[in-house]
This record gives structure tokens, sequence and C-alpha cells, in this order.
């Protein structure tokens, strides 16, 4: 997935890189002018808490949140959906 995110990003101007804070963590924030979209990837079958997207959310001005995996939208749909969508 990251791979794809990198070579989609480049091709709109979009910047993409991993945010951590301690023990807190965000797979993928993507940041496009002034709008952030940070990106939490899970797998397995048991919903877990997202302590790191909460902490990310406190912190930055976050135009949106996504979740891919078994408790958010699939990873399918995911990368079908073209990267500047999560951005509308």
């Amino acid at each position: 997935m990251g791979a794809y995110l990198v070579n989609e990003a480049l091709k709109h101007g979009i910047e993409v890189y991993y945010w951590r804070k301690g023990n807190y963590e965000v797979d993928f924030v993507m940041t496009k002018g002034q709008k952030i979209v940070a990106v939490e990837v899970k797998s397995g079958k048991r919903q877990t808490a997202l302590p790191g997207l909460e902490m990310f959310k406190k912190e930055f001005n976050t135009y949106r949140v996504i979740t891919v995996g078994s408790f958010g939208i699939a990873p399918a749909k995911f990368l079908e959906t073209p990267l500047l969508e999560w951005f509308n």
C-alpha cells in the first residue's frame, strides 16, 4: 500500500509520510496544500483502539481520517479510489 500511495502522490503533488510521537503513530499522512489526510491500516479480525489517530487529530487540523482494513474501508476500495478523492 505504501508504494502505491507514494507513486500516486508524486503524480498529484501530494506529500506522503509517516508520523510518530512517543508510542503514538499513524501509518500514512498525506498532505496537499493545507489539507491533511491521516490513514491507518489495520489487519486482523479484532477491532482495536486507534490512539495514534486520536493523538494526531488533536495535534493537527486533520481534514480526513481513514481506517483501511477489517473495520474500515476495504483495502481494494481504498486502492481503487483516486487519491485526490480523499482531499474532496
